[in-house]
């Protein structure tokens, strides 16, 4: 029998890399690893990256940024956390075009179907 995941995991073109941040002692020392840093969780798992939600402008005295709202579809069972640092490849026909380096936000899990997570990218001018 299909699952509806199943049908819709058909449509994930894209793939995503996903980092937890993690605390670690070194030389009696506690340190916080996060980003890149952190510890890889999950490795090319096929996803959906959707449309832009926004991209409000915001100027400081010296550079502006850009917040970009986006929100990845994958299958139910992908677990990814607030503040895991996401390196979302996107495919188009099959060739890698883009990499968004993204933060998670909140995630909503629809069971047996999908999970839609919240994720920002911020770019510097």
């Amino acid at each position: 029998m299909v699952e509806v995941a199943d049908i819709l995991a058909e449509t994930y073109f894209d793939e995503m890399s996903v980092f937890r941040p993690v605390r670690k002692e070194v030389d009696d020392e506690t340190i916080f690893l996060k980003g890149l840093d952190g510890d890889k969780v999950l490795e090319k798992v096929p996803c959906s990256l959707s449309s832009i939600k926004g991209g409000k402008l915001v100027e400081g005295i010296i550079s502006s940024k850009t917040n970009k709202e986006y929100i990845i579809f994958a299958r139910p069972e992908v677990v990814v956390k607030e503040n895991d640092y996401i390196v979302l490849t996107v495919n188009a026909g099959g060739v890698p075009r883009k990499d968004h380096h993204l933060r998670a936000g909140s995630s909503r899990l629809f069971a047996g179907s999908h999970v839609e997570i919240m994720v920002s990218e911020e770019t510097r001018a």
